[in-house]
């Protein structure tokens, strides 16, 4: 049974990786107006680059992969109720999926809302004349989260 979880684990890295990059490219269309968005920017702007932080999510996308399909053994334990194999089931993929959506910044561990829009001119956001927090090409700016300029203040303190 090890050995089959094991096996299971193998299989679902290149699975997972396939659904992360699946994922991507449908976000992109969604909310990409028109560009390919392949990570968070808020990732992309703390591991330094692009590039760092889709190998970064790749490699969470695998790990993720492997755990879900080395959990779904737990399924095939026939003297567990269903109750206790779904128990199982959801902490097991819970352990995984947990520190991948906060590494990923699929969510945070802050207990306020993110902002829902963006403030118009003269809204007192300390911004010249017509600037607003959208770059070139109507994207929201990496480094105009909130969450960025938390770390960016945490790693001054440091």
């Amino acid at each position: 049974m090890k050995r089959k979880a094991v096996l299971r684990g193998i299989v679902g890295m290149p699975v997972g990786i396939l659904i992360g990059y699946a994922m991507t490219v449908l976000l992109s269309l969604g909310w990409g107006s028109g560009e390919y968005l392949p990570c968070a920017p808020e990732l992309a702007a703390n591991m330094g680059s692009e590039m760092g932080a889709v190998l970064l999510q790749a490699a969470l996308c695998a790990v993720l992969g492997a755990a879900f399909g080395a959990s779904s053994m737990i399924w095939e334990i026939e003297r567990w109720s269903i109750a206790r194999q779904t128990a199982a089931y959801l902490f097991a993929t819970g352990l995984a999926m947990m520190p991948t959506a906060y590494l990923r910044y699929w969510m945070s561990l802050g207990a306020r809302l993110p902002p829902m829009g963006l403030k118009r001119k003269g809204a007192g956001d300390g911004r010249q004349g017509g600037q607003s927090s959208l770059g070139k090409r109507g994207r929201r700016q990496a480094n105009d989260s909130p969450y960025f300029h938390k770390i960016n203040a945490e790693v001054r303190v440091l």
